[in-house]
């Protein structure tokens, strides 16, 4: 088991931005790569967007087939995460689940959605 800090890696409290994301899902594709489980601290982390955690995180998730989704929520395991962290962490992975469950269906509604595809 390998424990990942995420402040560290990012080198901030605010965890926004995209690249510092795809830093992040580096390691625990690594970490995964060596067939290691993933503690996933996010101890001072003042500030988190469900962006950052779909690149960070759950665009993995794309990588593998839905019947590997509950090993990988074993194998990634989030520490340290506020209440309102915790929500946004739970909302994040369902929604990358659904995504990757039907990508085209999720596009088509999303571009319905937008007004650029008749429904």
């Amino acid at each position: 088991m390998v424990k990942l800090v995420v402040r560290d890696i990012v080198g901030d409290a605010h965890c926004t931005f995209p690249p510092d994301g795809d830093a992040v899902r580096v390691r625990i594709e690594s970490a995964l790569a060596d067939k290691q489980a993933v503690v996933l601290s996010f101890a001072g982390v003042e500030r988190l967007t469900s962006g950052f955690l779909n690149v960070a995180v759950f665009q993995i998730y794309g990588d593998y087939d839905s019947a590997a989704w509950t090993r990988l929520d074993s194998a990634i395991q989030p520490v340290d995460l506020t209440d309102d962290h915790a929500a946004m962490w739970r909302g994040a992975q369902a929604r990358a689940k659904q995504y990757f469950t039907d990508p085209e269906r999720i596009a088509r509604i999303q571009r319905e959605a937008a007004g650029l595809e008749a429904a």
